[in-house]
């Protein structure tokens, strides 16, 4: 196992605090805390605002494809993200907001799998419905992010 792989499953904490402590955030320590993003959602390129992110790597992937247990721990990842962009919240959309990146970094995670195809038109769907000028800047890099050729997140 991985530090990735055991993080999604519960068994290694970050600064203290395992996943599902972390779901359990309220919205105000999401936004608060910037490197939890990397944990939840890795990918295969370094972070620029988190030299200890963890690297997403091809055994992650398929150790993640052959366990429900870590499918489960992305399903409530992304219900929780879903729940704080699209129900709870409306104050990161704002220009230039560092959740654009976080929804960068979403995009590139699920976009490695198969499984995931519901979340990611889910949060695709919350994103065209909005109203939301700030997004112009980057719908470019979320539709690179689906496509999974963009890597600069």
């Amino acid at each position: 196992m991985s530090d990735i792989t055991d993080f999604l499953g519960n068994q290694k904490e970050i600064d203290g605090t395992d996943l599902f402590h972390m779901i359990l955030w309220g919205n105000e320590k999401l936004e608060e805390v910037h490197n939890f993003i990397q944990w939840m959602f890795p990918n295969r390129t370094a972070s620029q605002h988190n030299l200890e992110a963890p690297l997403l790597t091809d055994e992650d992937i398929q150790a993640i494809e052959s366990s429900d247990k870590l499918k489960m721990s992305i399903a409530l990842c992304c219900e929780r993200m879903i729940r704080f962009y699209f129900i709870d919240n409306d104050s990161w959309k704002t220009p230039g907001n560092h959740n654009f990146l976080r929804i960068t970094r979403i995009f590139l995670f699920l976009s490695e799998f198969k499984f995931t195809s519901s979340y990611k038109k889910t949060i695709l769907l919350n994103l065209l419905k909005e109203d939301c000028p700030a997004f112009d800047e980057c719908w470019g890099y979320w539709y690179a992010a689906l496509d999974n050729k963009f890597m600069g997140v």
